[in-house]
């Protein structure tokens, strides 16, 4: 992978993780189930330390291995939609079934996203601790993605959001 493709891929994973943030803080400030709301805080948080260690390779294993190059590859803080998450969570509440499932297959296809980009970028890269700091992203993504289908699956059954502490031990 070159420096710009590899620079267009860092800022994509930037951007995919602050929209994440953004939106699972929406999702938790529009549900009115106290179990949805932790899931979603919960969510939000892992986002922000996703973009915490992405941005960590900007900053030191990706500049340090192109330092002349890297001058032109700055990571871009304005946040491109990258059209995973759809806007309509955001204007109304989550309080209904499908309300709370909609919210939860926009967060499956967001993880499911995050995953193959994180595995695109572990194989094109080209430091050992940065390929290992991809893949370990790759496994909390499939993490996030598990707890997000078991609450799909108990929503499905019950109408409500599952006891979150159960399904994150």
């Amino acid at each position: 992978m070159d420096v710009n493709d590899m620079c267009d891929s860092l800022n994509k994973a930037l951007n995919l993780e602050v929209e994440g943030k953004d939106f699972y803080t929406k999702c938790a400030e529009k549900t009115s189930s106290a179990e949805g709301r932790r899931m979603f805080d919960y969510l939000a948080k892992e986002e922000e330390a996703h973009y915490n260690k992405v941005l960590r390779i900007f900053e030191t294993d990706f500049k340090e291995a192109y330092a002349e190059r890297m001058k032109k590859c700055e990571p871009n803080m304005k946040i491109k939609p990258s059209g995973v998450f759809k806007k309509k969570i955001a204007g109304g509440k989550i309080s209904t079934k499908s309300d709370v499932l909609d919210a939860l297959n926009i967060s499956l296809k967001a993880e499911e996203d995050s995953i193959r980009l994180y595995e695109k970028l572990a194989k094109q890269s080209f430091q050992a601790d940065t390929i290992r700091l991809f893949e370990q992203l790759v496994e909390e993504e499939k993490t996030h993605h598990s707890i997000l289908e078991n609450e799909v699956e108990f929503v499905t059954k019950t109408g409500e959001f599952t006891d979150f502490k159960t399904i994150t031990l």
